[in-house]
């Protein structure tokens, strides 16, 4: 899924005279993409994206109290597994544990 800088950019592109296949090697996108970015924002002024749930939604509160704890994502994904039923991958609980403690150091650090 393309990002609201990805369409800017598609957009920025088009109006500068590139055509669709040369935006797609630009920016190494399909030029199925570029066509449909350019299609949406000429007919809506914006780009709908899909709101599907993403498999973490129902635990991402516990998994922050896991991390808060101190636990290590492959802990985390364990308990998850055997005790909440979790289905997905371990890889998608590594992310997003990363994430959260990318985040916890940013806040503690000075500025």
């Amino acid at each position: 899924m393309l990002g609201t800088h990805m369409h800017t950019t598609i957009k920025t592109l088009y109006e500068k005279g590139y055509n669709k296949s040369q935006i797609a090697r630009i920016l190494k996108v399909d030029r199925k993409t570029v066509r449909k970015v350019l299609k949406a924002l000429d007919e809506k002024g914006y780009v709908e994206h899909k709101t599907e749930p993403l498999i973490l939604d129902p635990y991402k509160e516990y998994i922050n109290i896991q991390v808060s704890k101190g636990l290590s994502a492959k802990r985390i994904y364990q308990d998850m597994h055997w005790e909440l039923g979790y289905e997905g991958s371990y890889d998608t609980v590594k992310r997003y544990v990363a994430k959260i403690k990318l985040c916890l150091i940013k806040v503690q650090q000075p500025f």
